[in-house]
């Protein structure tokens, strides 16, 4: 007797359907993969865009029209007022007289812009005549400006200490140079004498008759050389005195 066994309905069923849902998913063209992959540029669905519309929109800033004004200046011309300069005049209690040589004499011309000290009697002496003195024939018998080395006063005595080079003068130029010296030294307030020294040594001077000095000398001593009488402390005491009164003249040469 043989016996047929029918397979269950139900397992029948369930067989059929499984197999109809891998044909499904065959049927729609998604690849089955084991891993994530990128999408190949032909599986993407893509949607053209529309291109871009670019709007250019020009402002046209208003014009404003401005009408100048021309305004007028007038320049009013203004004077300018003058200064005056008034000269200040320094009075000179005691202006320096300087003596130089005229000839075979010593003449005084009166520096009035000059106060008459030690100092300022030495340093004309030493400078020689200014131009306006030598242009009137007046020079100087002291050859250099360093023949008069030194100068002090004391007690109205002043000492006068030479250089050698006065020892090398003519005689009648020694004379000349001494009375110089004399006479412009004592004419200073409160010096009445003067005493001379070479090289710190006392030193013994030709007077104006040519005899050799004792001691210190006076104006007494070279009274005869005078051209002229002597002011004194600076008031002069003849009309016959010249003055300088240019401080800017520049110095002539000693001969």
């Amino acid at each position: 007797m043989t016996s047929h066994r029918s397979a269950p309905p139900q397992s029948s069923a369930i067989g059929i359907l499984v197999i109809a849902a891998v044909l499904s998913g065959a049927s729609c063209g998604v690849p089955r993969d084991s891993k994530d992959r990128p999408l190949a540029p032909n599986e993407i669905a893509y949607t053209p865009q529309p291109e871009p519309t670019t709007t250019t929109t020009t402002t046209t800033p208003p014009v404003t029209t401005v009408n100048p004004t021309r305004t007028s200046t007038t320049l009013t011309p203004t004077t300018a007022t003058p200064t005056t300069v008034t000269p200040t005049t320094v009075f000179i209690a005691f202006p320096l007289d300087v003596y130089w040589i005229d000839g075979s004499t010593i003449r005084p011309i009166r520096r009035t812009e000059v106060e008459a000290t030690l100092d300022s009697a030495i340093e004309a002496l030493r400078a020689g005549p200014l131009f306006t003195d030598t242009a009137d024939g007046l020079r100087s018998a002291i050859p250099s400006s360093d023949m008069i080395d030194s100068a002090t006063v004391q007690s109205g005595t002043a000492t006068i200490n030479l250089a050698p080079s006065f020892l090398t003068l003519p005689g009648t130029e020694q004379t000349l140079a001494i009375a110089q010296i004399v006479y412009t030294v004592t004419n200073l307030p409160g010096t009445g004498l003067v005493e001379f020294r070479l090289s710190d040594r006392p030193l013994s001077v030709p007077t104006s008759d040519g005899q050799p000095s004792k001691g210190a000398l006076s104006r007494d001593d070279y009274v005869s050389l005078l051209t002229v009488e002597t002011p004194s402390f600076g008031v002069a005491t003849t009309p016959n005195v010249p003055t300088t009164t240019s401080p800017n003249d520049r110095r002539g040469g000693v001969l």
